[in-house]
């Protein structure tokens, strides 16, 4: 799943400008096989749902490509 894919789910109730949340990361890490890791994790206020999806190579990863969540 690639991030607006994982935000597309949080506009499922509504306009994604009314959504009332928190987006948050940990703090990346690299596994044994050198990949750098990192979880996303989405909290909708309205609903207290949480979402989250491991995100490979970290935020940074993101800037110049689409990045795979999940």
């Amino acid at each position: 799943m690639k991030i607006p894919a994982l935000l597309s789910v949080v506009a499922l109730f509504g306009h994604a400008s009314a959504f009332s949340g928190q987006l948050n990361a940990n703090t990346p890490i690299i596994d044994g096989h050198g990949n750098l890791l990192q979880t996303v994790y989405v909290t909708d206020y309205k609903s207290g749902a949480l979402y989250y999806a491991p995100l490979t190579g970290g935020w940074d990863a993101c800037t110049t490509t689409e990045c795979e969540v999940g």
